[in-house]
């Protein structure tokens, strides 16, 4: 059994059309933890079984930026289509010389509305574009869902169907997430002092992780509760799938939310401001709080790089 806290990646798409279909599989392949075979050329017939077996849902990571004037025969339907469509935005910009529009679309939309001949006006991001942003996040299923509840994102996740954690090759063990609690008992007990010696408790304050909870597990009854769940959770899971040879989409409705997941979120700035409005500045309610402290940190990475 492993521990670990959660935390993020901010993903980024190369500049190239192939580069976007590279970012499909890698996003992909989190799904099944198959990055094992990714090769230099395997994101060519990965996304175009994807495409042909109708599996479109991961196409849509695949960020499209448009750039058309307005002297060219198809501004006017071009615009229209992408204005009314709920995946897309148009960014209208005059200047002296011409009117351009600026289009951020993703290939999904490009794929099922029959629409490679937009593709001609494929371009870089530019500062006009509205831009799309990609977060990977290892976290507890319980924010994962957390997370799905944001509608018109992109969402790629580990599926708990396919990946069966017994196999060595998929780490033979559970993982599970420590919880924000953890870290509010470390700060309460950390304040008081040992009733059998009288000791201060300050030194829990330097563990993290692991190590911290193999203190606090001798320490306080809930944390031990906890701890000698998810591991009886994991010897039964283990059991089932390697005893009893249960496949990994039997076996999973004995895992608990505390479970370890990578989700892969693609949302416009627009929406990643409304995410922060209610996962980190509550402004709707109190967010939940192992949501809270990862939307915080990813809040921060956003202010630092500027792309909020």
């Amino acid at each position: 059994m492993k521990l670990v806290d959660s935390y993020f990646e901010v993903l980024t798409q190369g500049p190239s059309f192939d580069d976007g279909l590279r970012f499909v599989e890698d996003v992909a392949r989190t799904c099944y933890k198959s990055h094992s075979k990714t090769t230099e050329e395997s994101y060519k017939g990965f996304t175009q079984r994807m495409i042909k077996s109708k599996h479109l849902a991961m196409i849509e990571f695949f960020t499209v930026y448009l750039e058309i004037t307005e002297e060219n025969a198809m501004f006017k339907e071009l615009t229209r289509f992408y204005e009314a469509n709920h995946y897309s935005k148009v960014v209208y910009y005059m200047s002296q010389e011409s009117s351009k529009a600026y289009i951020t679309t993703n290939y999904r939309v490009i794929i099922e509305n029959n629409r490679l001949d937009d593709l001609k006006f494929l371009c870089d991001p530019t500062k006009y574009h509205k831009k799309r942003y990609t977060v990977r996040f290892y976290c507890s299923r319980s924010v994962a869902m957390e997370t799905l509840r944001h509608r018109l994102a992109s969402f790629a996740m580990e599926s708990q169907r396919y990946v069966l954690y017994s196999k060595e090759k998929f780490g033979g063990e559970l993982t599970y997430i420590i919880p924000d609690k953890i870290y509010r008992i470390q700060k309460y007990l950390a304040e008081t002092v040992d009733s059998a010696t009288g000791n201060s408790r300050k030194y829990l304050l330097e563990l993290k992780g692991e190590n911290l909870v193999e203190e606090l597990v001798c320490i306080d009854r809930g944390v031990a509760c906890w701890y000698d769940n998810l591991k009886r959770t994991e010897d039964d899971y283990l059991y089932l799938t390697r005893e009893e040879e249960w496949a990994a989409e039997d076996a999973r409705d004995i895992l608990p939310n505390a479970c370890h997941t990578i989700l892969n979120v693609c949302m416009f700035e627009d929406d990643w401001n409304h995410f922060f409005d209610l996962r980190s500045l509550g402004k709707t309610g109190r967010p939940d709080p192992n949501m809270k402290k990862l939307a915080d940190q990813v809040l921060r990475e956003f202010i630092n790089r500027k792309l909020c």
